[in-house]
């Protein structure tokens, strides 16, 4: 038997007594018995596993108790249990009338190997700064533990896994969805839809406040992608924020910190569409939802606790609303209010000639339509299509998703903007771009099922609840996450490898913490979305924070180390106030209170006013 240092030994006998009653109900049902019901009696030698055997072999009321038989007809199966220092011993004996016929016995046990196979996807990613072959060989590794070191098994396994994850996928409809909003949105930009959107609420903007406010708003429109929102808000709120002399590092905090946060938020987004795709099969696994269209009512309630996204957005409009901005910040505004100098003596401002893959739509006048009728109609159709076919939810969303493509496409077509050649290009070149996306996601769900295999999270369970304790792990998760994304620069990369390692060890630790199993996974689940996120708004690696640092003309340091201080503070507030109150059991409704609170009151102390 491997040798297993746990400090836990109560919840690693529970979890290793799981694993091991497949192999007792695979004994006994090969015994042939089963066919005769009336003959079979199962001795209570050990309740709680006879009475799990059992349930699994029949359904309650099949099988009797052995003294309810008569002694010249026992056909009896006993089963005892036996606590090892490392897992669960189960004994089986099979007697007819009094006589032992059979006898085996089965283990389970749980080793620190299973520790290896997430910790070398990590390593390799964070090193490497590549996730798509970090997760691969993390699948491997994960392969050759549970088949013992066996090359051939382990390359069957991985196979395995793979096929297991594209077949147990039920989400076909929902990427058909994502790839269909994406395409969407690219027309959209190509045909001037979304610079339509975003001037138009920049013409409400006639101060210095009111710029960022307005900034900040259509940042807030542009919620269904983070490229489109940094690209689009930051090219065309440029001019009317140099013209109000706001610096060139504020105007891409204003940009970046609308971006990743609104997208991962709202559900008709890209984020939010990978975000719940890779929740969706570990919730169902762990019988937190029952059916697969529960996830979208579970991340509903899951926003609350969205408290990094949420305090990023409160310090936003609370430092423009109050006129006051944390170091360096402060300095660069106080330079670009009192001598005009939009950046800093030694910047160098990020300008590329592609700011990203969709087609830039500056050479088109904005049009408003072309922004506004296919988001209406995408509602319209997901709002009426899921009432009237509620059972049929993933084919109303993927339809809506084509149905506002085709609508992007024949207003581009019709106003001369585009033929339907480009706007099959555009469409394509949008929805490539969510090819790498949807092989993460793929990789997830694969190396998550192996590391269910190995007790991964078992081992992991047993550590964390006897060592920090279950209300801490929404922070430790969060501070993981935040690691990883500020090593890769990928905050999608980032929760596609912590989610399946972290949403099965919140459950089983959950049940011990005043937040309850399916509460301190909601809430740990959020800490790995914010976690990903914070690590991406301090990353110099960041695409969103590249390209909002290149949509903004700003120097790409320059932005990443005035931002960090705002992320840092929101990070704390967060942590304080949110992750933890929370995991003791407190509503999640008193954080925006006293958080914005807290935040007021901090700005005023620390933050110093712009002349």
């Amino acid at each position: 038997m491997s040798l297993l240092i746990t400090p836990d030994k109560e919840a690693l006998q529970k979890r290793a007594g799981e694993k091991v009653l497949p192999s007792a109900v695979a004994w006994i049902q090969n015994l042939g018995l089963l066919d005769a019901p009336s003959l079979i009696a199962f001795a209570p030698a050990d309740r709680p596993f006879t009475e799990e055997i059992r349930s699994t072999l029949a359904p309650p009321g099949k099988h009797t108790e052995t003294s309810e038989i008569p002694e010249d007809q026992r056909e009896a199966i006993e089963v005892r249990s036996e606590q090892l220092e490392f897992g669960v011993r189960l004994h089986l004996t099979h007697s007819r009338m009094g006589s032992i016929v059979n006898t085996t016995s089965v283990e389970a046990s749980i080793t620190r190997l299973s520790l290896l196979p997430p910790l070398i996807a990590l390593s390799l990613a964070l090193l490497f700064r590549r996730s798509l072959p970090a997760l691969f060989l993390g699948l491997i590794a994960a392969s050759f533990v549970a088949n013992h070191g066996s090359f051939p098994s382990a390359m069957s396994s991985t196979g395995g896994y793979l096929l297991g994850a594209v077949k147990g996928s039920s989400s076909l409809s929902i990427i058909v969805f994502v790839m269909g909003l994406i395409g969407t949105i690219s027309i959209m930009n190509a045909s001037g839809g979304i610079r339509g959107l975003v001037n138009l609420i920049g013409r409400m903007a006639k101060t210095r406040r009111g710029v960022q406010f307005a900034t900040s708003l259509a940042g807030l429109a542009v919620f269904f992608d983070d490229y489109s929102n940094c690209v689009v808000v930051g090219t065309s709120m440029r001019p009317l924020s140099d013209k109000m002399r706001i610096s060139r590092e504020k105007l891409a905090y204003l940009v970046d910190s609308t971006a990743a946060p609104l997208a991962s938020l709202t559900l008709l987004s890209t984020w939010a569409w990978f975000e719940v795709l890779l929740m969706q099969e570990p919730f169902l696994e762990l019988g937190l939802i029952q059916e697969a269209d529960e996830i979208f009512v579970t991340f509903w309630k899951m926003v609350p606790y969205r408290f990094y996204c949420l305090a990023t957005l409160v310090l936003l409009f609370t430092s423009i609303w109050m006129g006051r901005d944390l170091e360096p910040m402060a300095s660069a505004e106080a330079r670009a209010t009192s001598t005009g100098q939009l950046v800093g003596p030694t910047a160098r401002p990020m300008v590329h000639s592609s700011l990203m893959e969709i087609r830039d739509s500056e050479h088109v006048p904005p049009r408003v339509l072309n922004g506004v009728l296919p988001l209406f109609s995408l509602l319209l159709v997901i709002l009426v299509g899921c009432s009237f076919f509620p059972q049929n939810r993933d084919l109303v969303v993927a339809g809506a998703a084509i149905l506002a493509s085709l609508i992007a496409a024949t207003l581009a077509r019709s106003q001369r903007i585009l033929t339907w050649i480009e706007c099959v290009v555009t469409w394509s070149v949008g929805a490539r771009a969510m090819v790498y996306a949807l092989s993460i996601l793929f990789l997830a769900w694969a190396v998550g099922n192996a590391l269910s295999d190995i007790g991964t999270a078992d081992y992991c369970v047993a550590c964390i609840s006897s060592g920090t304790g279950g209300v801490f792990f929404p922070i430790l998760v969060f501070l993981v996450s935040a690691a990883v994304s500020f090593a890769t620069g990928s905050s999608w990369s980032t929760m596609g490898l912590i989610l399946p390692v972290s949403i099965p060890i919140a459950c089983e630790v959950g049940a011990s913490t005043p937040a309850g199993a399916f509460g301190l996974t909601l809430i740990a689940s959020a800490a790995v979305l914010d976690g990903s996120i914070f690590g991406d708004h301090c990353s110099p690696l960041s695409d969103t924070t590249i390209l909002s640092s290149t949509a903004c003309c700003s120097d790409h340091i320059d932005h990443v180390r005035t931002q960090a201080p705002y992320a840092i503070l929101a990070m704390i507030v967060a942590a304080g106030i949110g992750y933890l109150p929370a995991a003791l059991g407190f509503p999640a409704w008193i954080f925006l209170p006293i958080s914005t609170i807290t935040l007021i009151g901090t700005m005023r102390v620390l933050g110093k006013r712009t002349p």
